[in-house]
């Protein structure tokens, strides 16, 4: 597990990664990593995250997919408490066919925070509808993830 089988090298991979082989060890039906839906963060100013494919991998494999892009000066909290927020989005692909979501890509304020709610999104096999239909407080950041349902 870790680094050395050529994967992402990411801390939060690892232990993933980690869990799995134990799990092998002894219980021999563990669940697969998938590291398509790993959240990935730079943590740069401003922030870049992501799960998933953005709109250029999804087309490159073949997809047809569309995408939802919400900016962050759209977004009163992130207006309030940074300066990114002129230059930030969040955007969602989804499949066109299918309408699951391939891919959410942030940049912005606090991304490598808000990642984790698509992570989980994702793991629950959710869909845009009920990210859309998830109350979010007001004012949040997060509200950004409510906008692109």
């Amino acid at each position: 597990a870790g680094d050395c089988i050529g994967k992402l090298q990411l801390a939060h991979v690892g232990s993933k990664e980690g869990v799995v082989a134990v799990d092998h060890m002894f219980e021999g039906n563990p669940i697969p990593v998938n590291y398509n839906m790993m959240p990935k963060c730079i943590y740069s100013q401003p922030e870049i995250a992501s799960i998933g494919l953005n709109i250029e991998q999804a087309k490159a494999e073949g997809m047809k997919v569309k995408s939802f892009k919400v900016p962050f000066k759209a977004i009163g909290k992130a207006v309030i408490d940074s300066h990114d927020a002129n230059e930030g989005y969040s955007e969602m692909v989804i499949d066109q066919s299918t309408e699951e979501i391939v891919g959410i890509n942030m940049i912005g304020p606090h991304v490598t925070e808000l990642i984790n709610e698509a992570s989980l999104l994702q793991f629950m096999n959710g869909s845009a509808l009920e990210l859309g239909l998830t109350t979010h407080a007001h004012p949040s950041i997060s509200e950004v993830l409510m906008e692109l349902g």
